[in-house]
């Protein structure tokens, strides 16, 4: 494992070969040899708050959707930033914040990206090649990535330090995967019905469940296939 001591933002790990990496609720993210991207960058958002870290997420999850939609159609994010195409996951994100104070001092943004990969364990995962029916030049995306990756983080810092806007948040909300669909979910290991409506300030899900409306973190409720 690269150890980030204090690397300088905007510093990236690549590696060309993945086995064991990690995601949400303890996931794992295998990536065959030389077929995808598989990296970590090095952020510094010390401009945000604690509570507006999920914030960071929003920017991430948008920009790497951004480059999707350049080569396969129904690019959606969901939550809280694994990236879909169709109903399949082609990306997972892990976000780990360091905090100082009320602020956050360091960003560790892991990505693993199916790209060129065609066979797979997991009936739920694909590529963007086999959804897009093209072979990817992983030179080419993972620029197009560092340089969507920027502008979203550049548009996140820049509306921090002034008048507050919602344009992010909307953006967000517009590509959210199952947005304002009745589908099923699991919560406290029953079964439900519920129509996700979006995310509250602080990163949890929003769910009207029998009219009421609900938030969950990501440890309280699961999605239903």
């Amino acid at each position: 494992m690269c150890q980030t001591g204090k690397a300088t933002e905007g510093t990236v790990i690549i590696t060309h070969h993945q086995t064991s990496g990690r995601g949400q609720r303890g996931n794992t993210w295998e990536s065959g040899k030389g077929l995808n991207l598989t990296f970590s960058l090095v952020l510094h958002p010390v401009f945000l708050k604690v509570t507006d870290q999920f914030q960071l997420n929003k920017a991430v999850a948008l920009g790497v959707r951004g480059v999707f939609k350049k080569y396969a159609d129904d690019v959606c994010v969901k939550w809280p930033n694994d990236i879909m195409i169709g109903d399949k996951k082609v990306c997972g994100m892990l976000i780990e914040n360091q905090l100082t104070g009320e602020k956050l001092s360091r960003s560790i943004v892991g990505i693993g990206i199916n790209v060129n990969q065609k066979d797979f364990q997991v009936s739920t995962a694909s590529s963007v090649s086999v959804q897009s029916g093209k072979e990817m030049d992983l030179v080419k995306m993972f620029d197009e990535l560092m340089r969507a990756l920027e502008w979203r983080y550049l548009q996140l810092r820049s509306r921090e330090s002034g008048v507050r806007s919602r344009e992010m948040d909307n953006d967000y909300l517009k590509v959210m995967y199952w947005i304002d669909e009745v589908k099923r979910f699991v919560i406290r290991d029953s079964e439900v019905v519920g129509i996700i409506r979006g995310v509250d300030d602080q990163g949890k899900l929003i769910v009207e469940i029998n009219d009421a409306v609900q938030s969950f973190d990501l440890k309280e409720i699961k999605f239903v296939y």
